[in-house]
């Protein structure tokens, strides 16, 4: 607060390019295994939706999106693992976004 109140511009734009450089060091890590598990969970859902389109009888639908992939809307224990991680990593996401503005909105 008494960097505001003080007017120092360039002590402040320093904080902000230390806040940004820590937010990166906790996001980028978490990003990658977002990134990682939505990978696994497309690759999932392709499978499953191969795997039941081949055992109804007909083949397989190209392009179609992997969300449709399995008509009766049940997700395999797999699927929901990879869901619940994928969630778990956003909370995290959410918890370390902050920005100047912000955090002068909770400081205050």
């Amino acid at each position: 607060g008494q960097l505001v109140l003080a007017g120092n511009c360039e002590r402040i734009a320093e904080f902000g390019v230390c806040l940004n450089d820590w937010k990166h060091r906790r996001r980028a890590p978490l990003l990658e295994s977002k990134l990682q598990l939505r990978r696994n969970l497309e690759q999932l859902l392709q499978s499953e939706g191969t795997a039941n389109n081949t055992s109804a009888g007909r083949p397989a639908a190209r392009g179609a999106p992997a969300e449709t992939a399995d008509p009766e809307g049940k997700a395999s224990p797999a699927v929901l693992d990879v869901k619940a991680r994928l969630a778990e990593i956003q909370k995290r996401l959410d918890q370390v976004e902050i920005s100047v503005d912000s955090f002068w909105l909770e400081l205050m």
